[in-house]
């Protein structure tokens, strides 16, 4: 209901009941425990972030380098290319969940005969 008393329509969705989709806080803080954890163990736990997780790698190669750019600097012209579109890619399929999630399809009504 709403403070009026009038009901929501089946469109409406009530957005203090939708769960919170990311936490950026969290990831930065668990992003630089990862860091500071692949500075102590580079042998193990550097080359298994490196070779697992491109996020962190990238993340990696900007601290080295201090070139705080995405795509990193030593990207040649075709990853550049290729990191480009699959950014495009994902902010297109964000914005389809976005738009499942904050104006769904209506359903279709049977018309009476």
């Amino acid at each position: 209901k709403f403070e009026n008393g009038d009901q929501p329509s089946r469109n409406v969705i009530d957005l203090k009941n939708i769960p919170r989709l990311a936490h950026p806080h969290l990831w930065w803080r668990v992003t630089s425990i990862a860091l500071v954890m692949c500075s102590i163990a580079p042998d193990e736990v550097g080359r298994s972030m490196w070779e697992n997780h491109p996020t962190l790698q990238a993340l990696m190669k900007m601290t080295t380098s201090q070139k705080y750019r995405f795509p990193t600097a030593d990207c040649d012209e075709r990853e550049k290319t290729l990191i480009k579109r699959r950014e495009e890619e994902l902010r297109e399929e964000e914005g389809n969940i976005a738009e499942l999630i904050f104006m769904p399809p209506l359903k279709k009504t049977k018309k009476p005969r």
